[in-house]
């Protein structure tokens, strides 16, 4: 299963469980195994804890426009300037850039991020990407850290943004 340095999760759903199936196939790189029959809850929730444990080990690089990430190394550039952040902050951005271009809500980053330890009502989130927007973006005149107003966050290319960090950001009401 695990030939290729692919960082996808695998969740193997088996048809009937079989000696030795779940040993197997998690032995041979998946993430989690369930026999049907199943509920779909139990399946949801199984793809939840994989995705909250980061499901395999991703050490791929990230890069979105002049942000680099480096997750082997805990490290984050802009540019060739090094950014220092908080375990938090950097999960937060690593998340965002690999949903890059994507619109995230809150609910999905309290999930990717937090596992759901917080509130949806909580305004942890708008916190945590404020001071992200504080970090990577203003510094740089950069507004690359959008607020879709009443929806969530997106990371966009700075590549293709030209967009002063004064414009386009809003606030933290999501």
């Amino acid at each position: 299963m695990r030939d290729s340095d692919v960082g996808a999760a695998i969740l193997l759903v088996a048809d009937h469980a079989e000696p030795g199936l779940v040993v197997s196939a998690l032995d041979a790189g998946a993430d989690d195994c369930v026999t049907r029959p199943v509920r779909l809850g139990e399946i949801t929730a199984r793809v939840r804890a994989v995705v909250r444990r980061g499901g395999s080990p991703r050490h791929v690089e990230l890069r979105v426009g002049s942000l680099h990430l480096d997750p082997a190394a805990h490290r984050v550039w802009r540019g060739n300037e090094e950014i220092d952040t908080t375990a938090t902050e950097f999960a937060l951005l690593a998340e965002l850039m690999r949903h890059s271009g994507q619109v995230l809500s809150r609910a999905e980053l309290l999930d990717l991020v937090w596992g759901r330890e917080e509130s949806e009502t909580s305004n942890v989130v708008d916190q945590a990407v404020a001071r992200l927007r504080r970090l990577v973006d203003e510094p740089f005149d950069l507004a690359t850290l959008e607020t879709v107003r009443g929806v969530g966050y997106r990371l966009v290319d700075d590549d293709t943004t030209g967009t002063p960090s004064s414009k386009g950001t809003g606030g933290g009401d999501t």
